[in-house]
């Protein structure tokens, strides 16, 4: 009993764990450049005592990492000259607290100071990963599909577009941004496709993710029924020997 009691908890633990991360999901199905994720699972077998019995082998439930799926989102027109849409794969290189961050979301402003920053002030980085500043008095840059950004008035500037060779290593920091532990790798000019005027929309499909959350939720009250049927035993059978003189 005390098995599938413990079986039954790492379920309900695991498909808790599920519920966040399609809830986190549908919260930004309206974020540019959000990727959807996905838990992984795996079974977890440990030998539990029976008493005097020889150890058994008993299968639990184990969340053990999140998948991001990294295909690109559609692309909406915004008609801001400062919106970028990044085509294929890849990411913008930020300034994120002590090191780097990158991001697929391009809806980039000016602060007061002329640097190009997210929507969360990180600013962003140009080809020698230094803070790209443009000239507010100056009128909108234009922003070539290589992202190479020309302004009356100003030097070039070149947006940093970077890689991994695997994305699924890059943990979230935040913002809509990642930092990752290994060297990013710049993507090649002729491989950059930029559209100016246009965001990436976010990759959740709310249908899928509604179907899913049905799912988990019609699991979760199968098994705290099961557990909520252990417990009604357990109950009685604590009662009954009460009862025994």
């Amino acid at each position: 009993m005390e098995n599938g009691f413990s079986v039954s908890l790492s379920n309900l633990t695991s498909l808790r764990r599920q519920m966040d991360v399609i809830a986190n999901n549908l919260a930004n199905m309206n974020t540019g450049g959000f990727k959807a994720e996905q838990v992984l699972f795996e079974e977890y077998v440990a030998p539990v005592a029976q008493g005097a019995k020889p150890a058994k082998n008993v299968s639990f439930v184990l969340d053990y990492g999140v998948k991001r799926n990294f295909a690109p989102g559609n692309i909406s027109p915004t008609g801001n000259a400062l919106h970028v849409a990044l085509g294929g794969k890849g990411f913008f290189a930020v300034e994120y607290k002590d090191g780097i961050g990158y991001t697929r979301a391009g809806n980039f402003t000016l602060n007061n100071e002329g640097d190009l920053v997210t929507q969360a002030g990180f600013r962003v980085l140009d080809e020698d990963f230094l803070p790209i500043t443009l000239d507010p008095e100056n009128a909108m840059p234009d922003i070539s599909t290589n992202g190479a950004i020309s302004i009356e008035g100003d030097e070039p500037k070149q947006l940093a577009i970077v890689d991994f060779a695997n994305p699924q290593a890059l943990k979230k920091a935040g913002a809509n941004v990642y930092t990752s532990e290994e060297d990013a790798t710049p993507v090649e000019q002729k491989d950059i496709i930029i559209q100016q005027g246009y965001l990436e929309d976010s990759n959740v499909e709310p249908i899928l993710e509604i179907t899913r959350m049905i799912d988990v939720m019609r699991r979760y009250q199968s098994a705290k029924g099961l557990i909520d049927t252990g417990d009604d035993l357990t109950t009685k059978v604590i009662d009954q020997l009460s009862q025994i003189r």
